[in-house]
């Protein structure tokens, strides 16, 4: 990938990395994953939901549902990473960051909602 990405941008990888269904989608896996990625080259991963089924029970209301996962494969696979999903709330997105649980959020939506 660094051949032919230009050295002053960071590659990133989205990675569906979790879908609520441990049986179909063990968060080992996950993490090796991202081993595996960080090791040829990428420089932060972007950890999502793969919602790849219907019949998931993913804990929208909850503050930051994804960020202990994402803190655990930047902890584990030792490589930064970007997290998203009901990250409106400032002070709670500050503490994230400087719990060191992760290295960038992305507040899309809280953003869109109140853009000041």
């Amino acid at each position: 990938m660094r051949a032919v990405w230009p050295e002053r941008l960071p590659p990133t990888i989205r990675l569906g990395a979790i879908d609520f269904r441990p049986e179909t989608h063990p968060r080992e896996d996950s993490i090796a994953r991202t081993e595996v990625l960080a090791g040829r080259g990428g420089d932060l991963v972007d950890v999502g939901m793969g919602l790849n089924s219907d019949e998931v029970a993913v804990p929208w209301n909850d503050r930051g549902c994804m960020v202990p996962f994402a803190a655990r494969i930047r902890r584990e696979a030792g490589v930064p990473v970007a997290v998203s999903w009901n990250l409106g709330d400032p002070l709670h997105a500050d503490r994230i960051i400087r719990d060191g649980q992760a290295d960038l959020l992305k507040i899309d939506r809280p953003a869109l909602m109140n853009p000041h």
